[in-house]
């Protein structure tokens, strides 16, 4: 009965704790399966928002590349008209001055001609009246006239060379002083453009660092909890391991111990210890109850023969050696018995010995397995884990590479705005002053030229008059007449020269001014020109390189999710894959209970089946019914 009551708490014990195991094993690959769902819908939750995100970051920052293009396309094309309107203007206005200066130089030489030639035919008339007086007279009136005449003409063209000059130092300070406010204004706007860029992109750095931090700790929380709670399991499978070790310990350590002294005992007797220890154990085995309960025995049916025998059979030796013979026989056979009884209980130590290391073994193995499929769980953790936080951080290196990347172009484009402001207004500056400087020498050039021509035509006059006077002298009044008409003739031909030499130079200067405005107007069209496509060709470079970082940016999130998806695919195969090959390896928690339960019944040899049976247990006989008798009442018990 004690022993199917042992076989049941094995078999009892067994079920328990492989029922325990089954479910630790179901509950880590269920954990294992909602963990690997849980990231899935975290990485596709992750890359929906990613993408949207980088995409509209992208177009925002093209289409600002592009308006920001097409402005400062327009501000050029503005500045150009502007810059053609007014050099058209300056030229326009210069040439009408030219035209007004040399008509009016026209004009007073048609005058001066007109009085000269009044005055000639006056002078001769005069001449002739009083010879001897008008040329004295004439001659100290010539002298004084080319005196006041020279004087006057040196101050009149030294007066209009410092009005130019202070014209024109007025119109440079005054283009200087614009040029530099402008200047100023564009350097200003661009330094508090480029400062409110960069603390924009600055805080929008700030931002991801933290969200980015608070991410990362968050993450790392959760799988802190994944972990206690995968220590807890093993800590709770490993005590019931140990729980049931030590149930099937004390279960089984009672038969092992009586199999051990059985075995100590059988082998003493059978003269293994030496002869001393088999002398012992021989007089232990006489002086047992048994052994006593026998002597007496036969000692009392050796007085109970004598007896019935009487004095003549009782005394022959024959019948007393018999007898002796026969109580010979009767303990030589149980001193057999014996002998065998300590053999059956030895191999029923040796089974329940055999039974608790088989059971040991067993659950090491389920031990092993536990902390293996621990290790390989809290790898996998630990691998989503790195894998998660790498996302994090690659997805926190790609953004704020953009932002750098978007901070980089900004202020590349307020830089080139500020350079392109710069050019215009020092190209503005130079168009400027180099007219203004153009108009100065052309204006000082005719002075010059209107100063030797009025000196020369008025020293030409003079030493023609004084001529006509010596001349006139010298010979009659025909003589006077042909003087008087050699002087008429002479003012002509020198009234024609000096006409053809204003026409001359007013053709000249006009000619170079329209030269000058060709080429102002050509440098002009040719900058702006370079500007536009300069500021073209970068807005195409700036788009082009931002749609590349788009692609990449855009390919390294797909990329980034696909290694995840692929990475938790097959950590949740190795979970699957892990729970299958545990549910191969590991037989049904019944069925290991009924093998446990057979192993130590089978393991009890001919003495358990000698106590179900109810024969001698040494033959280990009974009938089959009886043992199915006695195994169901053994059950019910």
């Amino acid at each position: 009965m004690a022993a199917i009551t042992a076989a049941a708490v094995v078999a009892g014990a067994t079920v328990y704790s492989a029922n325990e195991q089954k479910k630790a094993a179901q509950r880590a690959a269920d954990r294992q399966a909602e963990g690997v769902a849980n990231a899935q819908d975290a990485e596709a939750l992750g890359r929906a928002r990613a993408l949207p995100a980088v995409t509209q970051g992208y177009d925002d920052a093209i289409d600002s590349l592009n308006a920001g293009t097409a402005e400062a396309g327009q501000i050029l094309s503005g500045a150009q008209a502007d810059s053609v309107d007014f050099l058209n203007q300056g030229f326009g206005a210069a040439n009408d001055l030219i035209g007004a200066g040399y008509s009016e130089a026209r004009n007073q030489y048609d005058q001066g001609f007109g009085n000269a030639e009044n005055q000639l035919t006056q002078g001769y008339d005069g001449a002739r009246n009083n010879y001897t007086q008008g040329f004295d007279a004439a001659e100290q009136n010539y002298n004084d006239a080319f005196g006041n005449a020279l004087a006057g003409l040196e101050g009149g063209f030294n007066q209009a060379r410092g009005d130019l000059g202070s014209a024109r130092g007025a119109a440079s300070s005054a283009v200087n002083s614009s040029y530099n406010t402008a200047r100023n204004d564009f350097n200003q706007a661009h330094q508090s453009a480029t400062d409110e860029t960069r603390q924009g992109y600055g805080a929008a750095r700030d931002q991801l660092t933290n969200d980015y931090g608070a991410t990362r700790e968050q993450l790392v929380d959760q799988y802190g909890v994944a972990r206690d709670d995968l220590n807890t399991g093993r800590d709770n499978a490993m005590a019931q391991i140990d729980q049931g070790r030590a149930d099937a310990q004390n279960t089984l350590n009672p038969w092992i111990e009586t199999g051990i002294q059985s075995n100590e005992a059988q082998a003493a007797l059978a003269g293994a210890g030496g002869p001393e220890a088999q002398q012992q154990a021989i007089d232990a085995w006489t002086a047992s109850p048994g052994q006593e309960f026998l002597r007496n025995q036969q000692e009392q049916a050796l007085l109970r023969n004598q007896a019935a025998l009487g004095g003549g059979l009782s005394a022959d030796g024959r019948v007393m050696t018999a007898l002796q013979d026969q109580a010979f026989g009767r303990a030589q056979t149980d001193f057999d018995n014996h002998f065998n009884r300590l053999g059956q209980i030895s191999d029923r130590g040796a089974t329940a010995s055999g039974a608790l290391a088989n059971l040991q073994t067993s659950l090491a193995q389920s031990g092993g397995n536990i902390e293996q499929a621990m290790a390989q769980a809290l790898s996998g953790l630990s691998e989503r884990q790195g894998n998660a936080l790498a996302g994090l951080d690659t997805s926190l290196a790609n953004n704020i590479a953009g932002l750098t990347t978007g901070e980089a172009d900004a202020i590349a484009g307020l830089d080139m705005a500020l350079g392109n402001n710069l050019g215009n207004a020092s190209m503005w500056r130079g168009g400027q002053l180099s007219s203004i400087n153009q108009n100065y020498g052309n204006a000082a050039a005719n002075l010059g030229a209107q100063q030797a021509q009025s000196t020369a035509s008025l020293n030409q006059n003079y030493g023609n008059a004084l001529a006509g006077l010596n001349l006139g002298r010298g010979e009659t009044m025909a003589g006077l007449d042909m003087g008087q008409a050699n002087d008429m003739a002479n003012l002509g031909m020198n009234q024609a020269n000096t006409m053809a030499g204003l026409g001359l130079s007013q053709a000249n200067d006009q000619s170079n001014l329209f030269l000058n405005q060709g080429q102002q107007l050509s440098g002009m069209a040719t900058n702006y020109g370079n500007a536009l496509a300069g500021l073209a060709t970068n807005n195409a470079s700036n788009v082009a390189n931002m749609q590349a970082n788009q692609g990449n940016a855009i390919g390294n999130i797909e990329t980034g999710s696909a290694n995840n998806q692929a990475q938790l695919a097959q950590n949740y195969g190795n979970a699957l894959a892990g729970g299958d090959l545990y549910r191969a390896n590991n037989t049904d928690p019944w069925a290991q209970g009924i093998m446990a339960g057979a192993q130590m019944y089978m393991g009890g040899g001919g003495g358990w089946g000698s106590m179900l049976g109810g024969t001698q247990p040494a033959q280990n006989s009974g009938s089959q019914a009886t043992f199915d008798r006695n195994l169901n009442n053994a059950m019910m018990m």
